[in-house]
Order: structure tokens, then C-alpha cells, then sequence
């Protein structure tokens, strides 16, 4: 087995007491699954709630996946924007992208609160191998904000650079 050189997991105390539930047990919230969405979703009940709130975890918290990972976060639905529009409406789907986007501050917001290092963030760059994948990014980023936000490049050497 490979040595983990996960960059969390390195910060974590493996003597963290854990507790076994025998008998039963009360609360207000009980969040099944420790990894980073129980994490966070434990965090902010009990920041923003006077809730009891218990997670339930098979193994250690935020060591599955969640400790595993190397941090790359993209807030992007799973499926095309217009698909979503075609099913909920421009105004439902441009709600719910505008919230995905306001995630970012609620990342920086618990990295703040529990004294983190801030999210490296970087630039994503696009390429489109013909004129019809590139006006289609640009009518996805119209749809989802009313306007295309994103700087565009086009290569002097594209083929089909006179088609835009």
C-alpha cells in the first residue's frame, strides 16, 4: 500500500477520543456520514443553532474520500445548465447556480473560523476543438448569468476563428 500524502490528513490528531454508541441516544440532528458535506453541515447547526447534533460515522471523520482528497473543488451543477433551465425554469436554475457560487464564501468562511490556510484558487482555461462547442460555453454562460463574465481567447491560428 502507498504512503498517503493526503494534505489534510497530516493536520488530524489520530488520538481523537471516539465515542461508540451502546443504548440510545437523543439529539436534535443526526447526520449520517462524516466526511466533508456531514462535517461542514455538523459545523454550521452547531454554530448557527443552539440543536444538539450528532454525526454517525463507521470510521474516523473526514477521513474516507474527504481525507483522501487533493482539494480540487469546482461549484458546478453535475448536469448541462440547460438542462436544468428546461426542467426548473431560467429564474430556478439562475437562483440555484448563484447559490452554488456563494459556496465559495461559506469554504472561506469555516477556513477563517477554524483558523485554515485560504483555498488556493486557480484559473480554469477552456479549449474547443471546433466554432459549435465554443458558441455553445457561450450560450451556457449566457443562460446562467445573462451575460458571458469569462475572458475569451481565440487562437490567431483557429480554424474557424472568421465563423465566430
Amino acid at each position: 500500500m502507498r504512503e498517503n500524502k493526503s494534505p489534510w490528513l497530516h493536520n488530524f490528531k489520530y488520538e481523537r477520543e471516539v465515542k461508540v454508541l451502546t443504548g440510545s441516544h437523543f439529539t436534535d440532528v443526526c447526520i449520517i456520514g462524516g466526511g466533508i458535506a456531514g462535517a461542514a453541515t455538523a459545523f454550521m447547526l452547531l454554530k448557527h443553532t443552539d440543536k444538539k447534533v450528532c454525526i454517525v460515522e463507521g470510521d474516523l471523520v473526514a477521513h474516507g474520500a474527504t481525507g483522501h482528497n487533493a482539494g480540487y473543488v469546482e461549484a458546478e451543477f453535475e448536469k448541462p445548465f440547460r438542462e436544468i433551465v428546461k426542467e426548473y425554469g431560467l429564474n430556478v436554475a439562475r437562483e440555484g447556480k448563484q447559490e452554488l457560487d456563494e459556496a465559495w464564501g461559506t469554504l472561506e468562511y469555516l477556513q477563517e473560523v477554524l483558523g485554515l490556510p485560504p483555498t488556493q484558487k486557480t484559473k480554469t482555461v477552456k479549449a474547443f476543438a471546433d466554432v459549435q462547442y465554443f458558441k455553445d460555453a457561450l450560450q451556457e454562460e449566457y443562460l446562467k448569468y445573462g451575460k458571458v463574465e469569462k475572458e475569451i481567447y481565440v487562437s490567431d491560428t483557429s480554424d474557424w476563428k472568421n465563423q465566430i
